[in-house]
């Protein structure tokens, strides 16, 4: 990983986080633009989401989102993982993922838990890497989930 790249928690403004979601909408299958509304996503995570992010050079290279309000249920949601295309493959998505899962872990959580597009072979591969596994799958989506 570039050591240009800097680490923060809820830095980004829902313009930053709007503008990062529109760049990376292509590489969700299926795009994210054709399942959610960009404008009113971006001020959901800006408000309710906790966000584990990645700067290089002044963007917002890398985000994962997650969703820690229902310690009922001991699960937390994984509602975004993203990394601009120039910036894939250095390690930034598997850093933010475990800055995730150890704050969920430290809020009382059990499971992480996510939904991936069942053709997203790349996202898929780094889950079962970070040791998420299949819960459910249906001809779009795959449910996963991590034990904490």
């Amino acid at each position: 990983m570039r050591r240009e790249v800097e680490f923060s928690r809820d830095r980004a403004s829902e313009t930053e986080l709007l503008d990062h979601l529109r760049a990376c909408g292509s590489s969700f299958d299926p795009p994210l633009g054709d399942r959610v509304d960009l404008p009113i996503y971006a001020r959901k995570l800006a408000i309710r989401a906790t966000r584990f992010e990645a700067w290089a050079n002044g963007l917002l290279a890398g985000l994962v989102a997650v969703y820690c309000n229902d310690l009922g249920s001991e699960v937390a949601y994984i509602t975004s993982v993203s990394v601009l295309e120039t910036w894939t493959g250095k390690g930034i998505a598997r850093h933010l993922l475990d800055q995730c899962a150890g704050f969920a872990r430290a809020g009382g959580f059990k499971v992480l838990r996510l939904e991936v597009g069942v053709h997203n072979l790349a996202a898929r591969r780094l889950y079962e890497s970070f040791g998420f596994i299949v819960e459910a799958e249906d001809s779009e989506f795959a449910r996963m989930g991590l034990a904490l």
